[in-house]
């Protein structure tokens, strides 16, 4: 039987599609193992350029070597583009060097932790800790962290944390140092950063649990409010989720003279009222270089001080200009001894002694936040011109 013209057309064109879809089969194969062979010799080329094995992966990553190339930690290191330069400072938990992006070309901060020995085995705790609370507040008064992992071989465990560079040191240095006290509207424009990113965290629900001036870090930068650095908050190693602005806790921790009446009693206590009453200890030592109390003196006596709200207004400005009563009022109403009274964290920012710098230092979250989303447009516009292209 014979085939008709309209069959004889359909075998035809079908033939040649096969034929096509064959020979395109071939051209993909072709271009797949030339891609393999191109793999392969680049892999040959550079072997550096292998990453590290990833063993676990929880808060942060877990390195093992040696494994390839990657013979030392410091080989680890320079696989994400990383180099230490020189030991900035020693603690008791570990040593932070001043180390450099080698990618980006800048200096940051590196901080490096022995988790075999068992003294340090809190302060991967307490870091972990820091990393969660850290990769919730991303803020920019919050102190940045680029990049942490673990790189753990035979016979050490080491942790590593690159955050930005606080080349001001901390605060209470930084005061310390001074020649003279700042003014009060600088103290209002280095308070009012510090504000902002604590206010953020506590509408995200974190209780930072031991503000004091040592935890906040100076980052130079002349665009800043204050027109010379951009303030920090830093170590979260004992912050604390709170899912409730009543919910109390019940562990005590901090630093004693920075601590509110509640947790010098024992008592269970509000980790955001708390956090209110620390950050009005540091805002008096901002502007006197003095404590409120007097604390070379019995608890009992100290706490009772407290209750009696006998602040140290007098002698501690006795070398310097009395402040404005403004201040007192705020200092008073952030060292209300009931909790229940207390001024909280967000209403802070709407009194008249702050509210025109914190509006300032708003303004410049706001600028930071629309540069970075303007960079991640820019990247996708040039992703998306180069995908038309290909």
């Amino acid at each position: 039987m014979g085939l008709s013209e309209s069959s004889l057309s359909r075998f035809s064109s079908s033939t040649s599609s096969s034929g096509s879809s064959l020979r395109s089969s071939s051209r993909s194969a072709s271009r797949q193992s030339e891609r393999r062979r191109r793999f392969s010799f680049r892999r040959e080329e550079k072997p550096s350029s292998r990453k590290p094995k990833l063993v676990h992966r929880d808060v942060t990553r877990f390195y093992e070597i040696p494994f390839g190339p990657f013979k030392k930690p410091e080989d680890v290191l320079k696989s994400f583009g990383y180099e230490l330069d020189r030991e900035l400072d020693r603690g008791a938990f570990g040593v932070v060097y001043i180390a450099k992006d080698v990618r980006k070309e800048k200096k940051v901060a590196c901080k490096q932790i022995e988790m075999n020995l068992a003294c340090h085995r809190d302060a991967f705790e307490e870091n972990k800790n820091e990393l969660l609370t850290i990769e919730r507040v991303r803020h920019a008064y919050v102190i940045k962290v680029y990049c942490h992992f673990v790189v753990q071989g035979n016979g050490f465990k080491r942790m590593y944390i690159f955050m930005a560079l606080a080349d001001g040191g901390n605060l209470y240095k930084f005061l310390k140092n001074r020649n003279q006290i700042i003014t009060e509207y600088q103290c209002r424009l280095y308070f009012a950063q510090i504000l902002c990113g604590l206010n953020h965290m506590h509408s995200v629900g974190i209780a930072h649990r031991d503000i004091k001036p040592q935890n906040v870090l100076l980052c130079s930068n002349p665009n800043s409010i204050s027109g010379d650095y951009t303030l920090v908050v830093t170590d979260f190693g004992l912050s604390k989720v709170v899912t409730n602005e009543e919910q109390l806790a019940m562990s005590i921790c901090g630093t004693p003279v920075f601590m509110a009446p509640e947790l010098l009693q024992a008592q269970p206590y509000n980790p955001f009222s708390a956090d209110v009453w620390a950050l009005g200890i540091t805002l008096f030592q901002m502007l006197s270089l003095e404590l409120p109390f007097n604390y070379h003196q019995p608890q009992e006596i100290i706490i009772q001080a407290m209750m009696e709200k006998r602040i140290l207004f007098e002698s501690s400005f006795r070398k310097t200009k009395q402040p404005s009563s403004e201040f007192k009022q705020l200092i008073l109403s952030m060292l209300e001894p009931n909790p229940k009274l207390r001024i909280r964290m967000i209403q802070i920012t709407r009194i008249q002694w702050i509210i025109r710098e914190y509006s300032m230092a708003e303004s410049f979250c706001r600028s930071i936040r629309s540069k970075h989303v303007q960079h991640n447009i820019n990247i996708n516009n040039v992703n998306n011109i180069n995908n038309i292209a290909n």
